[in-house]
């Protein structure tokens, strides 16, 4: 199936409604504004975004009172948030966003949530969007600028409402949510920390900073690559250091204990074990995600800065000092001095 979908990124926006939307240049939703799709936001190859409604946003909190059943939140309206939830004004907020061919009830996120609530008392938040990721890949990629929009008007309406300082907020986005929690940091000002785990690169390398997930979204913005290969070898993640902090697990391609994506793909569907197919091509992608799972209670992945893995296999970049090693995932820190850090993990969970 993953690999029918790689096939869709290369042509299907030319056969899709609208011819590209060659003919309209901008869609607005109310609240939430026009989006056009001039420079710089071509990256979805002039694809507009769908309507809030269409995409399926929608969010949902979890807190240690309600850890499994979670209230709805009304993203137009926070009036009342407080006396119709369990929403605490005085917790740190946790937003958790999903990406690509994804959605909220996905293993990561249920197990994020869970281990969010075990590491302390916080307001997690959840934004599901399951019918806009579904969609083809420029059109789901356009999507993610309405996704941005409602969260950031949501947080924006905290604020303005019930005095939640955005200082107090962290959002942790993976593939193409990590680009929407750069939209959401870039529109809500003040966000403390954006934690992008695999950012997509398929349409967004060699992109404007506004399209993409940049260092200047929030306070601190760190990163985990786990699957920085190129398109043509089943790599959905980039090598870009976009962040303040760039992970590199692995040297930030190939995941240990992952198939090739290739060759494991084609065996198993011939083979007819699509799931296995679907597995082997995304595992190394996925990957980054079980990796902060696993850094919030169990692992701290110790990682060092330095120019290049190949440096660091050589032992050039020795973890020695609070300027030249870090703890990649939850435990990153804003005293973490910016720059690539490489680290080598296990193949089997937990990762360290």
């Amino acid at each position: 199936m993953t690999m029918l979908i790689v096939l869709l990124l290369c042509l299907s926006s030319t056969v899709s409604a609208g011819l590209l939307d060659i003919f309209d240049s901008k869609v607005c939703y109310g609240v939430l504004g026009c989006f056009r799709n001039d420079a710089p936001f071509t990256n979805s190859w002039r694809e507009l975004p769908n309507s809030p409604e269409k995409i399926g946003v929608s969010l949902t909190l979890y807190t240690r009172a309600n850890p499994l059943e979670g209230d709805a939140l009304d993203w137009r309206n926070t009036e009342n948030i407080i006396s119709r939830t369990h929403f605490d004004p005085n917790a740190e907020v946790k937003v958790i966003i999903h990406g690509y061919m994804n959605d909220g009830m996905d293993y990561w996120v249920v197990n994020m949530t869970r281990a969010l609530l075990q590491a302390g008392h916080y307001n997690v938040i959840k934004v599901a969007w399951g019918p806009g990721a579904h969609a083809v890949y420029p059109k789901a990629v356009a999507n993610t600028r309405v996704v941005g929009a409602v969260t950031a008007h949501f947080l924006t309406s905290l604020r303005n409402a019930h005095n939640v300082s955005m200082s107090r907020v962290h959002l942790m986005g993976h593939s193409l949510g990590a680009h929407i929690a750069g939209y959401v940091g870039s529109d809500a000002r003040g966000i403390a920390r954006i934690s992008g785990m695999d950012p997509a690169g398929p349409l967004f390398e060699s992109t404007d900073p506004a399209v993409r997930i940049d260092s200047t979204d929030a306070d601190l913005v760190d990163c985990i690559h786990s699957d920085g290969v190129p398109l043509e070898d089943m790599g959905f993640g980039t090598l870009s250091a976009w962040c303040d902090v760039d992970f590199y697990p692995n040297g930030g391609g190939h995941q240990a204990g992952c198939p090739k994506p290739v060759s494991g793909a084609i065996l198993d569907v011939f083979s007819m074990n699509m799931l296995g197919a679907e597995t082997a091509v995304s595992c190394s992608h996925s990957r980054s995600h079980d990796l902060y799972v696993d850094s919030i209670i169990t692992c701290t992945y110790p990682s060092s800065r330095c120019d290049s893995y190949a440096k660091f296999k050589a032992g050039k970049c020795a973890c020695n000092s609070p300027s030249s090693c870090a703890s990649m995932g939850y435990r990153t820190s804003k005293s973490t001095a910016p720059g690539k850090y490489y680290l080598v993990t296990t193949g089997t969970e937990p990762f360290c």
